[in-house]
């Protein structure tokens, strides 16, 4: 398999402040794969790369590009187009390192549900998977970066859709989910209609 990748994607999800010894510990995972796989392209995204972009790339220099905000059509779209064409992008080149102009919001309901199935992963090892039924948060709580890596605003999708992806879980023989929302009860109708 060395060598066999063209893209590897990693996300960095925990805020931390890039002079600590997390950002030596990324840069270690991230040289054991280039060690492993010198030709592939690195693509890194998640809330803490969000947060402070610049100073990831900064950083790690082996970071090929970025995904910033909600990556679910960039990275789709950056398989088959240059990063400087793909919105909300941070990319290295020989001069330096660039950002591409902001995503639109994401339309939740035009989405995939999340495929759970993949021929080397055994369902039957776990008793409850995740879903996520809205993005945002109106609350401004001081210790809390969820504003910044989802907005204050709350995008529901629909219960319909919701219900449908309950129910491939349950075709799954999943009959625990763990709801990834920020607050789950807020809207509080919203969440009695899921139930």
């Amino acid at each position: 398999l060395r060598n066999s990748f063209e893209f590897i994607d990693i996300s960095i999800r925990t805020a931390f402040f890039y002079q600590t010894p997390q950002i030596y510990q990324w840069r270690n995972v991230i040289n054991t794969i280039k060690s492993f796989s010198p030709n592939s392209k690195i693509i890194c995204g998640g809330g803490a790369f969000s947060l402070l972009p610049q100073q990831i790339m900064d950083s790690i220099k082996e970071i090929d590009v970025g995904v910033t905000g909600r990556g679910e059509e960039a990275f789709s779209e950056l398989i088959n187009k240059s990063p400087s064409e793909v919105r909300g992008i941070v990319y290295r080149d020989g001069k330096g390192v660039h950002f591409t102009p902001p995503r639109e919001e994401v339309d939740l309901e035009s989405l995939p549900i999340p495929k759970r199935e993949w021929p080397d992963l055994d369902l039957s090892q776990y008793d409850t998977l995740n879903l996520q039924t809205r993005r945002g948060c109106p609350f401004k709580c001081r210790h809390c970066a969820n504003k910044y890596f989802e907005g204050e605003k709350v995008k529901c999708r629909s219960v319909p859709f919701v219900h449908k992806e309950i129910d491939y879980l349950n075709s799954l023989g999943i009959r625990k989910i763990f709801f990834t929302d920020n607050v789950f009860n807020y809207p509080l109708e919203y969440s009695l209609e899921i139930i």
